[in-house]
């Protein structure tokens, strides 16, 4: 599979992770919210505490989701050419791991054609040590050191 095809399928399983991640937050919401409204009219007293624990978890989640909307967003903004250097929307292939330079959005890596490709950010400190990185150089992070083989 060519580089370019690697990227969009990589940019394509972040979509849809962040779609059922939308997806399932939205769904707490609802039932957060529907928790919330079966105390209201109740005892006051005795259901109050019940209800705001509801309205909590509500804004919990509604908290998460605007950060995955958020998420979403910056999913758009990542660049289709292919880079020389480790920036944001990057793939960089080391030899020990493969990284998309994005944000840690799964737990799991996207396998594509076999290979696994983990997401991270590039805030993170493994993220941070990667950035501006080329093919041939090497980063240590946590004690590992990685040859960085290719970047597209």
């Amino acid at each position: 599979m060519h580089k370019a095809e690697i990227k969009k399928k990589l940019i394509e399983e972040v979509k849809e992770e962040l779609k059922r991640k939308a997806v399932f937050l939205k769904e707490m919401i609802d039932d957060a919210q529907e928790e919330a409204n079966f105390h209201k009219g109740a005892m006051s007293s005795r259901y109050d505490t019940f209800k705001e624990e509801a309205q909590a978890k509500r804004d919990s989640y509604a908290k998460q989701l605007q950060g995955v909307i958020t998420t979403m967003t910056l999913v758009s903004k990542i660049p289709s050419k292919l880079c020389v250097k480790g920036e944001f929307g990057s793939v960089i292939e080391t030899d020990k791991k493969s990284f998309f330079l994005f944000a840690n959005v799964m737990d799991e890596p996207i396998l594509i054609n076999g290979k696994s490709y983990y997401p991270i950010s590039p805030i993170s400190p493994l993220g941070k040590a990667i950035i501006s990185r080329s093919a041939g150089e090497t980063v240590s992070f946590n004690q590992v050191h990685y040859l960085i083989i290719d970047v597209f």
